[in-house]
């Protein structure tokens, strides 16, 4: 077992100590906020001038105008809205003010957010919000109509158009009386739950992972020691801001640090490199997709002297595409993350720049308050160096699901992530693949990373998914899905006569295709499910 006290040296581990939450033992730090806006609430009696978010229009909002526009819509929810403390809300917003102001207003409260994903189709979103067990929702006006019905049976929808039907979510907050109903002093406190999300998947497969202030601010003090994150540092979101990455990693961690976010409404690669030059961005936290989508754009962008630091996590980022930005952005260190909506969002932060390490393609050491161990088929703990699942348990790790994902837990706390790895002598974790992706060709065990790594190899390939499809003799075969750089004519049998000098003949993709993006989940990851569903139908 690794332990992630032991992996950090005092300046990260300073204050932190034993305590009780829920009745359990972890490893903490002593002085955490009660909640997300209790430390929104610090930060703005530091930063009150400065500027917090800056929205998707341009709008810039400081710190002292922010807290007020969340105390405003807390007045509003606890009035009109009828929100006590434990109460659900869900949430169906873009990456916009109306999102993020709600997040702290409910932490105010003590309520719960429940973050729906605004990618989901309308029989989607109202699955989720049956699970999820909330009595009120707060959406943009795009999604206004999906809960015609919902409102019918007497349960209520603040959408984006006032009781007037002017445009304008937050014109309604003209009638909150700040103070009302007890929202003058916060709600929430660190045993208290604090924020509902949902694992990638369909909705029938999806869980609801239900965190607690405690693992939300253990996460968030966690990246906020180990990434170096400070009150200079600027930054984008540009990854769906419901994700555990845009909720905690993002915007709990920047606000509460006193830094400043700009929201951007959708993804555009452009967009997102034309803000960090005109506005001297310091940081990028995002998915090997987006990373991929960035390079493509480097051409245009050759000189961005203000990003110091990159994160990288929700999959695997081949070791190539680190070189690549280390090539295009040298001054910026490169930090891999690997991490789940069950552990509030870090489990292992890779602790120095992966780029000039030995050791890159770790996905790094577990932080402080975590605890790591590779099982074997039966539960046995493996050695260094054996492949096995992946099982985690500390501060910021759930303990158990909302609904779905009874099988998850193991004896004393333990989750079972689904994913193989291993750890080396010196501690740092290899993700090789999800249990799930391994392809079995035969009896011969594939790792579809391992794969995928060869292939970001081969100059011109920019992404690359490999999935496992149906074979009559094999009973599986690898396939992959290729995107290549603009300008490059690579081919099929080019690429495979490549693989061949550094695969066993096996892993070589029996099928290669391309395309011009890869199919995504509405959490921004691959859909390799989708993928190979896709495949059987026009094999």
């Amino acid at each position: 077992m690794i332990d992630g006290r032991n992996c950090w040296d005092e300046r990260i581990l300073k204050g932190m100590t034993e305590v009780l939450y829920s009745g359990l033992k972890f490893f903490s730090y002593r002085d955490m906020p009660q909640s997300l806006y209790h430390g929104l609430a610090s930060a703005c009696a530091r930063f009150k001038d400065k500027s917090a978010l800056v929205d998707d229009g341009g709008t810039s909002y400081s710190y002292a105008a922010f807290v007020c526009l969340v105390d405003r819509l807390a007045a509003y929810l606890a009035g009109t809205g009828g929100v006590h403390k434990g109460d659900r809300v869900a949430l169906v917003f873009y990456s916009t003010i109306e999102f993020c102001a709600s997040v702290f207003a409910l932490s105010k409260l003590g309520a719960v957010a429940a973050l729906i994903p605004t990618k989901y189709k309308e029989e989607e979103i109202l699955s989720l919000l049956e699970k999820s067990g909330a009595a009120l929702v707060l959406c943009d006006e795009h999604f206004g109509s999906f809960f015609n019905k919902w409102e019918t049976e007497g349960r209520r929808v603040f959408s984006g158009r006032t009781d007037s039907g002017e445009s304008g979510w937050l014109e309604r907050l003209d009638k909150a009386a700040p103070g009302q109903n007890g929202t003058e002093n916060p709600l929430g406190g660190l045993e208290d739950d604090a924020l509902m999300l949902f694992t990638s998947g369909t909705t029938s497969r999806s869980k609801g992972a239900l965190l607690k202030n405690y693992h939300i601010l253990h996460a968030v003090l966690s990246y906020q020691r180990v990434l170096d994150i400070s009150s200079e540092d600027r930054s984008v979101i540009p990854i769906p801001i419901y994700t555990i990455t845009g909720a905690v990693a993002l915007l709990g961690l920047f606000l509460l640090s006193g830094g400043t976010l700009w929201l951007h409404k959708k993804f555009d690669a452009e967009r997102v490199l034309s803000c960090t030059a005109e506005n001297r961005l310091t940081f990028i936290h995002a998915s090997p997709t987006v990373f991929s989508l960035l390079l493509d754009q480097r051409d245009s962008f050759p000189f961005l002297p203000s990003l110091r630091a990159f994160a990288c996590g929700s999959s695997n980022m081949p070791a190539e595409n680190i070189r690549r930005l280390k090539q295009w952005i040298p001054n910026a260190v490169f930090r891999t993350i690997y991490g789940l909506t069950e552990t509030s969002s870090p489990a292992t932060v890779f602790p120095s720049d992966a780029a000039r390490s030995p050791f890159i393609g770790s996905s790094g050491l577990p932080i402080p308050g975590l605890e790591l161990k590779i099982c074997g088929p039966e539960g046995d703990e493996l050695p260094a160096g054996g492949a096995g699942e992946i099982c985690l348990r500390g501060t910021a790790v759930i303990r158990k699901y909302f609904f779905g994902g009874e099988d998850a837990f193991a004896a004393g706390g333990w989750l079972k992530t689904g994913d193989l790895g291993y750890v080396n002598e010196q501690g740092y974790l290899y993700v090789v693949d999800r249990i799930k992706d391994i392809i079995n060709r035969g009896g011969e065990k594939i790792a579809s990373f391992d794969v995928e790594n060869a292939l970001h190899r081969i100059p011109g390939i920019i992404e690359a998914v490999v999935i496992g499809i149906p074979h009559a003799r094999y009973g599986e075969e690898p396939a992959a899905l290729i995107r290549l750089e603009k300008g490059c004519d690579i081919s099929e049998n080019e690429i495979r006569e490549i693989l061949k000098k550094t695969l066993a003949n096996y892993m070589v993709p029996a099928q290669i295709r391309f395309a011009d993006s890869m199919p995504k989940t509405p959490n921004g990851k691959i859909d390799k499910k989708g993928l190979r569903a896709s495949w059987a139908h026009n094999p």
